[in-house]
């Protein structure tokens, strides 16, 4: 349906299968899509192995967000709590943004992923984000704290780059 936010998305499969290649191609796919009908998405990518604190994600993820309506960047520091509440902030002047967390299973803190998914729905923002993730180990939720397992514990499809190859 358009103007909607898909669900989030956990990508898995065995290591040189396409996951990143895939999701790159399809992502890249959907913005140029939308915004041939002015519709704002944008797409950051973020490999989780290089961000050992939260801070340092959030960070990023708050440079790599292009600023629109006037606004300039800010320095916010290393909290959390502050990094959070100013991507909350960024994230309500675009139509929709899709996070791709690829190799989540390296963060040392992957409950992130709750805040994330439940940022509309604890008033920290107006607009919704996709969150997709991309790991090579099949168990990857099992060891998740319980919220956050709720929070990924969406439909299971078959691998989905193997469908797309088929």
């Amino acid at each position: 349906m358009v103007g909607t936010v898909p669900d989030n998305i956990l990508v898995t499969g065995k290591v040189v299968t396409g996951k990143t290649m895939i999701t790159t191609l399809l992502s890249n796919d959907l913005v140029k899509s939308s915004n041939a009908v002015n519709v704002n998405i944008h797409v950051i990518y973020a490999y989780c192995e290089n961000f050992t604190p939260n801070a340092d994600l959030l960070r990023f993820i708050n440079y790599k967000m292009p600023l629109i309506n006037g606004k300039e960047f800010k320095k916010i520091g290393m909290s959390v709590a502050n990094n959070f509440n100013y991507f909350c902030g960024l994230l309500n002047d675009y139509d929709g943004i899709i996070i791709v967390l690829d190799e989540i299973d390296q963060l040392c803190d992957p409950d992130i992923i709750n805040r994330f998914a439940r940022i509309r729905e604890n008033n920290f923002a107006s607009k919704n984000l996709c969150l997709i993730r991309i790991t090579n180990k099949a168990n990857f939720t099992a060891h998740l704290e319980a919220r956050t397992k709720s929070v990924v514990s969406q439909q299971k499809s078959s691998s989905f780059p193997m469908m797309l190859y088929n």
